[in-house]
């Protein structure tokens, strides 16, 4: 196929312009990690705890129905306290605790407490927390990350790197290519006049 030197340079211009301005959207929005559903619904409670120190509630559904066999963290800032699992009817209990400001996390859902202690809390605190949590959703593109399956292609910055220098490169390559076979067309005599 012969090609005219204008042209071949349009194609590689064009070709260029693309793959570089590819490469420019994938670098302005590099991916983030999804905001969870914990960071994005807090709410604060003031709980009465009872006299044992027990902070309980109960674990619900969107629909109000309880969740049985659910797992409850209580945390006190980045520590993890207690552990809990739901009953039959969605009830938990999480005893020995002082008063204090913790967070109960259920799947993606957050709930902070403010505990007091029977004598301490204010008159709007309540004796059991009620969590409306669902499952998180899980999309493709929100799965877990594991490292060390794809190479140099785990880390983002080497991953954005390699890829432009393969572009880049396949760009240059394709230009000498072209002028070389342009050169070639050049020096080959017509076979007939």
């Amino acid at each position: 196929m012969h090609c005219s030197r204008k042209t071949s340079g349009l194609i590689v211009f064009v070709t260029t312009l693309s793959l570089l301005g590819s490469q420019v959207l994938i670098l302005a929005a590099p991916p983030q990690p999804a905001k969870s559903v914990a960071e994005s619904r807090s709410t604060v409670v003031d709980v009465k705890l009872g006299a044992d120190g027990s902070l309980s509630g109960s674990i619900v559904d969107a629909r109000n129905r309880p969740r049985n066999a659910t797992v409850v963290t209580l945390y006190q800032g980045h520590r993890i306290v207690a552990r809990a699992s739901t009953d039959g009817k969605g009830h938990f209990a999480i005893t020995g605790l002082r008063g204090g400001l913790y967070q109960l996390r259920v799947d993606g859902t957050q709930l902070t407490c403010r505990a007091w202690t029977s004598r301490t809390a204010p008159r709007s605190a309540v004796a059991s927390t009620r969590i409306v949590a669902e499952p998180p959703v899980l999309r493709g593109q929100d799965g877990p990350i594991v490292r060390g399956q794809n190479g140099l292609f785990d880390d983002p910055v080497i991953s954005s790197g390699v890829t432009t220098a393969l572009i880049v490169g396949g760009i240059v390559g394709a230009m000498f290519l072209i002028a070389e076979l342009d050169e070639n067309d050049d020096a080959v005599a017509p076979a007939s006049p």
